[in-house]
């Protein structure tokens, strides 16, 4: 029987009688996930070298050297901020395994096609990155973990709900935009309570966000489900010239002179984050309200849900985003319902050993990037979204744009390009049968209503 690290520590006579066999338990590695670019280990591979390195509460994710490098670009980009580890997870340490037995014995078992293809050619190309065991991703945790909670570690996980403000706060005094808040990408740790913010592949300064838009450079500017409505009006020919209703009521609102755009541009990248994430929490207290495990008072759940409303409002011109008053207000709510706690959590050994199971790697790899028309292909080398090719070509193996007649210079097997077959030839089924291709799944769905549109998780979703 498996039993984690964590679980078993809460056994200690049975470790008095078992010395041998917890040995053999702390000493084994198991697969968490794997993704395109990686495989990700619990507990962590050991690092080359004399460097002191704390491996307490991190992941190993092995992969080539290359992808390690470009994946750290991504993680730097923050980590010169004073103090933004409080509301996010360390940045990772990109370090050579010890290839030893241990390292043979899990990594062996990655099937990831470019870790296992590097490993079978020259085990000594491939790189791990330490990352923070996070926690649960707050979908994960609502439905599997919440309900099974003791009334004082419900109090604990909402508590935390200040912290998340708190670090909204944080990124805006420091000119940050996430731009990717949801559900998925915020974690909970049910031993320590911390709760953090993950996944800043889309983020930007706020400067950047508004000279985008304003010389129309914005490609992400797009309604999707989780944004806020306007942003699809973010650019400014979108929102001085646009014949859609939505960004002509904001024209009328804001007045037609420059100064008025910057007046918009500026209240929608000020609004940004605590609208995604106040909707994220509005979607996730429906759950709680309606989980037969909830212990919480219902009364305060309708008082936070209306305050989240008041931040998530669909008119930017009638949306709350003043974030000191959010903290005020949140703070004041938790005690005036005897729900503010500065205890620690208590979870049961079975909520440990979920939580374990549902423990979530950085990387969210097989989330599908969604791109806009402008610029519809997304590269898998650079993880950015480009413009199609012309008619006349087609992409080659680097994925670069080529003539239909030139063939792709590549000494490497073609075993590696089946599944991207595969996936073309869905594609055209889907499309055949008037079906969207779900990119998560791989199969064709019916097309969502007029009134409707996709969500992160491919659903159909009513518009705003």
């Amino acid at each position: 029987m498996q039993i984690s690290i964590t679980v078993f520590a809460q056994v200690p006579i049975l470790w008095k009688f078992n010395i041998h066999i917890y040995y053999i338990i702390a000493m084994s590695n198991e697969i968490l996930g794997e993704g395109t670019y990686g495989c990700v280990i619990k507990p962590s591979l050991k690092c080359k070298g004399s460097k002191q390195i704390e491996y307490k509460g991190r992941v190993s994710k092995i992969m080539n050297k290359k992808d390690a490098i470009d994946e750290m670009k991504e993680m730097n980009k923050l980590k010169d901020i004073d103090n933004i580890e409080k509301f996010t997870i360390r940045t990772p340490i990109n370090c050579k395994p010890v290839i030893n037995n241990q390292f043979h014995t899990i990594v062996s078992q990655c099937t990831s096609d470019r870790v296992n293809q590097t490993y079978t050619k020259n085990p000594n190309n491939l790189a791990q990155l330490l990352i923070d065991d996070g926690g649960v991703d707050l979908s994960k945790f609502s439905k599997n973990i919440y309900p099974n909670l003791s009334l004082d570690d419900q109090k604990v996980f909402l508590t935390s709900f200040l912290h998340l403000f708190k670090g909204l706060k944080f990124f805006s005094d420091n000119d940050i935009i996430h731009q990717d808040i949801k559900s998925l990408n915020i974690v909970y740790n049910v031993s320590t309570g911390k709760i953090r913010y993950i996944d800043f592949g889309l983020a930007m300064s706020k400067k950047e966000f508004i000279q985008k838009s304003k010389f129309n450079k914005n490609t992400f500017a797009q309604s999707w489900s989780y944004y806020p409505p306007e942003f699809s009006c973010a650019n400014y020919s979108s929102f001085a010239q646009s014949n859609r209703s939505k960004c002509k009521m904001l024209y009328r609102d804001y007045g037609s002179d420059n100064g008025q755009y910057k007046m918009f541009i500026k209240d929608l990248a000020d609004s940004f984050d605590s609208y995604c994430l106040s909707l994220a929490l509005t979607n996730l207290l429906k759950r709680l309200y309606h989980s037969p495990g909830n212990k919480i008072s219902k009364d305060f759940l309708k008082q936070l849900n209306s305050l989240m409303q008041s931040y998530c409002e669909s008119d930017l011109t009638m949306r709350e985003y003043d974030l000191d008053t959010l903290i005020k207000q949140y703070g004041k709510l938790l005690k005036n319902h005897d729900i503010y706690t500065k205890a620690k959590p208590k979870p049961t050994p079975e909520i440990l050993e979920t939580a374990n199971k549902l423990s979530i790697e950085l990387k969210k790899e097989n989330k599908q990037i969604r791109c806009p028309p402008s610029m519809p292909d997304f590269n898998p080398f650079t993880r950015k979204c480009v413009k199609k090719c012309k008619d006349e070509k087609v992409r080659n193996d680097k994925f670069r744009c080529v003539n239909k007649t030139k063939k792709a210079t590549s000494n490497k097997p073609a075993k590696k390009y089946v599944i991207s077959k595969e996936l073309d030839n869905r594609k055209k089924k889907c499309a055949e049968l008037n079906k969207d291709f779900n990119p998560i799944t791989s199969r064709c769905n019916k097309k969502c209503k007029e009134e409707q549109q996709r969500d992160e998780l491919f659903k159909c979703v009513h518009k705003h």
